[in-house]
């Protein structure tokens, strides 16, 4: 649990703070991927320390679902490249645009 209120922590550091790329829709989505990584990682210790190891197992699966949002992201992100051999529906110099934007809240 520490590790991931770090990580998100870092995460919100990067785009809030250094500049990043992307634009304001990505930023947020990046936020409410650390918000919601940080409350289901809370939410499994709850479980876990009330021993309801059935919400813990659901809390915890979740949490690791939001930890791999990143690899998903670039994992679509190189799919849709394969598929269309080029840049489609993004600026690959200012990494903003639709398919991005929908991409990041998919994820």
């Amino acid at each position: 649990m520490i590790a991931v209120s770090l990580t998100s922590i870092a995460g919100l550091y990067m785009v809030w703070v250094r500049s990043s790329v992307g634009d304001l829709s990505q930023h947020i989505a990046i936020s409410l991927k650390a918000v919601i990584l940080t409350t289901s990682a809370v939410l499994a210790w709850r479980a876990a320390r009330a021993r309801k190891f059935t919400a813990h197992r659901r809390w915890a699966l979740r949490a690791y679902l939001a930890a791999n949002g990143v690899f998903f992201f670039r994992f679509g992100l190189f799919l849709w490249l394969v598929i269309n051999r080029r840049p489609v529906g993004f600026n690959p110099k200012t990494f903003s645009g639709p398919f991005l934007t929908t991409l990041a809240f998919a994820v």
